[in-house]
Formats: structure tokens, sequence, C-alpha cells
């Protein structure tokens, strides 16, 4: 008898959580939660995608600069040695 009692009240309690949804399924919690955990995920994946482009592009540029610095110094010295 008691695990019909307990069986009743889990029941009862699911049904308080649930939304019924036009087509006529029921939607609980543990979906809402279900689909915050992929959204979440997704957003995640999209963080760490931009993150990964930021990087690549901040490393292109200290490349760039670098480039550039040791370009100067060249070209200061060439112009000392012909002067």
């Amino acid at each position: 008898m008691m695990g019909r009692v307990r069986s009743t009240i889990r029941v009862r309690w699911r049904d308080k959580r649930a939304f019924l949804r036009p087509s006529g399924r029921i939607v609980t919690l543990e979906n809402w939660a279900q689909l915050a955990e992929i959204v979440a995920a997704l957003g995640v994946i999209v963080s760490l995608l931009y993150l990964a482009a930021q990087v690549r592009q901040s490393n292109r540029l200290a490349r760039t600069q670098a480039r550039q610095s040791w370009m100067q110094l060249t070209q200061a010295e060439l112009h000392q040695i012909t002067d």
C-alpha cells in the first residue's frame, strides 16, 4: 500500500510543475532545464570560437608589428652605412 501512495504523490507533484503546450504535449521543468543546458553549451562554443579568432588576430598583429620594427631598424642601419 505504501508504494501506491508514494507513486500517487510523485505524479501529483510532477503535474504541478508541468505545462501543457498547444500541441497537447506536456513540457516539464526538466525539459526547460535541458533546453537551457543546450543553449548554454552553444553559448560556450560560440564564445570559444570568438576567442580563437581574437587570439589569431592578436598574434598576426604582433607579428606584423615585430616585422615593421625590424624593418625600421634595418633601414636606419642601412642609412647610416650609406651616409
